[in-house]
């Protein structure tokens, strides 16, 4: 297990514990836009969509969250080439796309 100092996003398939998490999360996706409340008008970004590891995906327990929300990584997922291009576009869409999206502590 090792502590949150990450510098990418993870891979799809890592198990992480989330801040005051007492379960585990694998992660599922990444780069999601998800509308939280009917009258916004722009969805609201996050690093990555979870579910709870062992059970997997479960369309009741999804969980959106973000990079600084990491406590722990327990298993970091598979990485070769083609992960790190997609970290490349993903950073690339985000910066291309700002005014698009709303990121979760400019909520707060």
């Amino acid at each position: 297990m090792t502590e949150n100092n990450l510098e990418q996003l993870l891979s799809v398939g890592s198990v992480v514990y989330l801040k005051e998490g007492t379960l585990k999360v694998v992660v599922i996706a990444r780069g999601q836009l998800v509308k939280l409340k009917e009258n916004e008008n722009k969805p609201t970004y996050f690093d990555y969509l979870g579910s709870l590891y062992p059970q997997g995906y479960d369309v009741d327990n999804r969980y959106y969250f973000n990079q600084e929300q990491i406590e722990k990584v327990v298993f970091p997922g598979y990485s070769d080439d083609e992960e790190q291009r997609y970290q490349v576009v993903l950073e690339e869409w985000k910066k291309a796309n700002q005014d698009k999206y709303i990121l979760m502590d400019e909520e707060s």
